[in-house]
């Protein structure tokens, strides 16, 4: 004869606050043992499919608490029927179970149970349950799948009692041997650490402490790649047109190539980065009249077209606006209405910003317009891979022939300069970093600049000024007060 397990919420029973605990119930020839969970609920908190509300500020720790006493319950029931041949009375499974200490299994027994990978599933389920933010989700299902290629390539499943400092230590050495940005390669560590706190926290595992030691590394100051004003107007001439001459040789790019470049160069031109890139919406342009001063009663009034948005990656608001210009409206029309500004675009004609501004708030404004497209999740840019992105913006960027030799210094103990052509080393932050990187060479304040970018760090917007010889001259001439005018 089969055994019943199910959670029931003991609505009979109430406490101070209203709420009725939760139970679970053993059923064994038709006796029941009813098991307390250390949960009580309000009643329509307990949901049909036998679960708390998701809503609920501890919903994760209650389904953790559940999870945990289920599967105690379901060994000790197990065990004993190996052990009998038959499985526990009601008052024989009470007794076992408060005989049993909290600490039953021994590390060893714990370890054999339990791969990373299974754990790493009930950790994004989890997650996903939680307050995580879509983007966050993103890089823990992108590190699974870079843990399970490590694994492949290992040949092992790594189990809990695997883990220590050096098994993150290889796998970090895996992801930069695959060209990962130091970057991206502390995102997927970070990853690493926080599901192994979560292993230790809420699963109760025993694991080696020194996985703490893993450091997240970044890119030394300025260790990385930005195009130049010369290459951003080359990629400019080089997606606006259908052809362009390079060196006197006309080069052709097909519908794929101009379009990996055209997003490439807008994020050049406003410093967003790729996950926000894909989740612009038409809602996240506008168009207002700039106030004219007294002064400037006798002019026109001037329309003015931006951008705003909040940081996906960020756990603190972080509201970014950007101005858009020139060739950064004409992309946006090509992406609004393809089929008619993208030729004008292609054609070569130049439009005074006015015309294109005008052009711009036309578009919105038939989107605001249009009753359909208030109930679509209306997404100005195509979806593309972050993966497949960075794959072919360094296929064009070869063919744009960005090849200047460039030497970066390995991030380790006594590391030396390898040196690489430029276009392998550019992909989709590539453009938030120029972009970055030549405001503050045309001397755009610092603090302006983080409202555009939504850094939330003068140090980390630090990283991005790149001083010269001649840069250094050239800002002390232009600014020194002390300099003897007459003698000049």
């Amino acid at each position: 004869m089969d055994f019943s397990l199910y959670f029931y919420l003991r609505t009979d029973k109430t406490n101070k606050e209203g709420k009725h605990p939760l139970y679970l119930f053993y059923v064994f020839k038709r006796k029941f043992l009813k098991i307390p969970v250390g949960i009580s609920l309000l009643k329509e908190d307990w949901l049909k499919n036998d679960v708390p509300s998701p809503n609920l500020k501890d919903f994760k720790i209650m389904i953790h608490k559940m999870d945990v006493l289920e599967r105690k319950v379901h060994k000790t029931i197990n065990d004993y029927q190996l052990s009998y041949g038959n499985y526990p009375a009601t008052e024989k499974l009470k007794e076992i179970l408060n005989n049993q200490p909290q600490e039953q299994n021994s590390k060893e027994e714990i370890d054999k149970d339990f791969l990373i990978t299974e754990l790493f599933n009930e950790f994004i389920t989890l997650s996903e349950l939680d307050d995580k933010t879509k983007s966050t989700i993103t890089v823990y299902r992108t590190t699974k799948w870079h843990w399970e290629e490590f694994e492949k390539f290992n040949k092992t499943k790594y189990k809990v009692s695997h883990i220590e400092f050096r098994l993150l230590e290889n796998f970090s050495l895996f992801l930069k041997n695959n060209d990962m940005m130091f970057s991206t390669v502390g995102k997927h560590i970070k990853t690493m650490k926080t599901l192994i706190n979560f292993m230790i926290k809420y699963k109760k595992l025993q694991v080696d402490p020194s996985f703490k030691e893993i450091k997240v590394e970044r890119e030394e100051e300025n260790n990385f790649v930005v195009l130049s004003f010369e290459e951003y107007e080359k990629l400019r001439r080089s997606v606006t047109y259908s052809e362009y001459e390079l060196d006197g040789e006309k080069v052709s790019l097909s519908e794929r190539e101009r379009l990996i470049g055209k997003l490439f160069l807008f994020m050049c031109s406003t410093g967003v980065s790729y996950v926000d890139l894909m989740n612009l919406g038409s809602d996240n342009f506008h168009c207002e009249i700039k106030e004219l001063k007294k002064v400037d009663s006798n002019k026109k009034q001037e329309l003015i077209i931006y951008l705003k948005y909040d940081r996906q990656k960020l756990k603190r608001k972080s509201e970014c606006i950007v101005p858009l210009h020139d060739h950064t409206l004409e992309i946006l029309l090509s992406f609004l209405s393809p089929y008619r500004y993208d030729r004008l675009i292609r054609g070569g004609f130049d439009f005074n910003e006015n015309t294109l501004k005008k052009w711009v708030d036309e578009n919105l404004k038939s989107f605001e317009k249009d009753p359909s497209n208030k109930t679509i999740d209306f997404r100005v840019f195509p979806r593309i891979s972050n993966s497949d992105f960075n794959i072919e913006i360094k296929s064009l960027c070869q063919k744009l022939e960005f090849d200047e030799v460039i030497r970066i210094k390995e991030k380790k103990k006594n590391g030396s300069n390898k040196v690489y052509r430029k276009y392998e080393k550019i992909s989709s932050h590539t453009g938030r970093r120029t972009f970055v990187t030549l405001c503050l060479t045309l001397g755009i304040r610092p603090d302006i600049l983080m409202k555009s970018t939504g850094h939330l760090k003068f140090d980390t917007m630090r990283r991005y000024n790149r001083y010269t010889t001649v840069s250094i001259h050239e800002e002390f001439e232009k600014k020194i007060l002390f300099r003897d005018e007459n003698n000049g």
